[in-house]
């Protein structure tokens, strides 16, 4: 029989045990998908809504993609209900990892040339209730030429198979009819000048055969005995798909395919009534995944950190302050759709995002264009445009100069944006050199949607001569040559200057245009503590002039 501890000790052993949970849970590290990744950087998440993640080293723990109890794999999970939706051109659901450079700069896209291999240590461990449907790791192809997935691992039921583009490409391959859900298993996509093989093991240890040479892994080569063609074929051969394209890159974790509506209609045809409180959803839990080009490894040494956000990266040295700009054929909001976030001013905040914009619809408009002063005329060398959905389509569009902002001369014509392997994200050059002008103004023509009328840009930077338009006294040149500068740039609580001298007052312009701070120049800082972030101008004035300074506050 067990002794009593007395009341006393009984309260302290207790508080013991409280101090002990609280104390392990407190030094706890906890980890996130991260650190279970070989390179964080060159992968980005979709998640169920539909919506991109792109920095992921730092990225914490979320519903649909988390690290497991065990603190060994990634799970990623889709819950099917009428919160989450399908990404562009799809009408299911993922949660899912697409690759991109190594350091996480832009989305990657290579051809079937050479060697590409990505290796997967997963389960696939839930699947829907009515549509039991799901696919884990991808190799996605080039759309236009109508490839898209070109070769998938999906499991129906317990069917694990190979499928190519639905079936467009090439008929299923069956890898196993008995797949149990949360059997661990590791698959390798290989892709070696067009030839495309899948090796799959549930034993273990496979890719340590594959690094030792790839003929060690022979035995586990998915095999076929049905040419592309559909045509039976003795012996099977050890490549399951012959096809060249481009726009390719890997896919990792889980797309689900079905969603809510397609539940609901499939239990009907079932003669069921569907439960919306009990769960449904789509899990695959990933241990392990690495990926190839050649001879380089997840990047190589590339890479293990978040790159720098949109609007912290450091402009170019030659970049032009835009200091206004103007617009016709804005898109005008209504009562129901105010388009608070499309105006000419996102155009020049040094920010990309999809959210802030402008844009106009010339098939409904006389003109739609924006014009950007630049302060003074300067020598032009390039335009850089980031495009909203540069992925999808090709925008049209002229550049035209002047020096008086009256008398325009078109530079660039009918000119097409880059048809592939783009993003919103990705800046595209156009060439400026030779050209004088304080005004460039950029005529939207359309875009190759459905012939659509809409030109849209997320973001507009110039490049060329970006000395101040007022320049210092001769007198002051030969004394000191230092160059004005504000610093730190982007800034949180101070921003310091030099020369600061021959200033009398600073002016801080919003991109609305609204002074928000002015006051006499005194020392060679002032206090930004109390701005919102964003994007501001510093006008400095003084007995030689006027300098403008573009400053982001964080």
């Amino acid at each position: 029989m067990k002794q009593k501890l007395p009341k006393n000790h009984m309260h302290a052993l207790v508080l013991c045990m409280i101090f002990a949970l609280v104390s392990s849970s407190a030094f706890a590290q906890t980890l996130i998908p991260a650190d279970l990744m070989r390179n964080c950087s060159q992968w980005k998440i979709t998640k169920p809504d539909g919506s991109e993640q792109k920095p992921l080293c730092e990225y914490p723990n979320q519903s649909y993609y988390y690290v497991n109890g065990d603190e060994d794999g990634i799970v990623f999970k889709v819950v099917i209900d009428d919160s989450n939706g399908s990404t562009a051109n799809s009408n299911y659901i993922r949660s899912e990892l697409r690759e991109r450079l190594p350091d996480g700069s832009l989305d990657i896209y290579w051809t079937t040339a050479g060697t590409h291999v990505i290796y997967v240590e997963q389960a696939i461990t839930h699947l829907p209730t009515y549509k039991n449907h799901l696919v884990a790791t991808q190799i996605h192809g080039d759309k236009a030429a109508d490839i898209d997935d070109a070769m998938v691992l999906r499991l129906e039921g317990q069917h694990l198979f190979l499928s190519f583009n639905g079936g467009d490409l090439r008929k299923d391959v069956t890898i196993k009819t008995d797949y149990a859900l949360g059997t661990k298993h590791e698959v390798i996509f290989e892709v070696i000048d067009g030839k495309h093989y899948c090796y799959y093991s549930e034993a273990g240890g496979l890719i340590e055969l594959y690094d030792s040479g790839r003929t060690n892994a022979a035995s586990y080569l998915v095999k076929t005995n049905v040419d592309d063609g559909g045509n039976t074929i003795t012996p099977a051969r050890d490549y399951v798909m012959e096809r060249t394209y481009d726009q390719s890159y890997f896919k990792v974790g889980n797309y689900t395919q079905s969603n809510l509506g397609r539940e609901v209609q499939e239990a009907t045809d079932d003669g069921k009534v569907y439960d919306y409180d009990a769960p449904n959803y789509g899990e695959v839990v990933v241990y392990d995944f690495s990926v190839r080009h050649g001879t380089v490894e997840d990047g190589g040494d590339i890479g293990g950190t978040d790159p720098p956000p949109s609007g912290s990266v450091t402009p170019r040295a030659d970049e032009i302050t835009i200091i206004d700009a103007t617009a016709v054929g804005t898109e005008i909001g209504t009562a129901n759709n105010p388009k608070d976030y499309v105006s000419p001013h996102y155009a020049y905040d040094g920010v990309v995002d999809t959210g802030y914009y402008w844009t106009g619809d010339a098939s409904v408009e006389p003109e739609v264009a924006i014009t950007l002063d630049l302060g003074c005329n300067r020598d032009l060398t390039d335009i850089g445009l980031y495009f909203l959905k540069a992925e999808s389509r090709t925008t049209n569009f002229d550049v035209a100069v002047s020096q008086d902002g009256m008398s325009f001369n078109t530079v660039i014509s009918n000119q097409d944006s880059a048809s592939s392997g783009y993003t919103v994200d990705d800046e595209q050059l156009f060439d400026l050199s030779g050209n004088n002008a304080r005004y460039v103004k950029i005529k939207g023509n359309g875009n190759s949607q459905a012939n659509s009328g809409w030109t849209s840009f997320a973001e507009i930077r110039l490049y060329g001569d970006n000395a101040d338009c007022s320049t210092l006294s001769t007198e002051h040149e030969i004394t000191n040559q230092e160059v004005f500068s504000l610093h730190p740039n982007p800034a949180s609580t101070i921003v310091k200057w030099n020369n600061f001298k021959d200033f009398e007052t600073v002016t801080i312009y919003n991109l609305m245009g609204k002074i928000i701070l002015k006051q006499v120049v005194q020392g060679n800082s002032i206090d930004v503590s109390s701005l919102n972030s964003g994007l501001y101008i510093f006008k400095f004035s003084g007995e030689n002039g006027t300098i403008n300074k573009r400053v982001i506050i964080k």
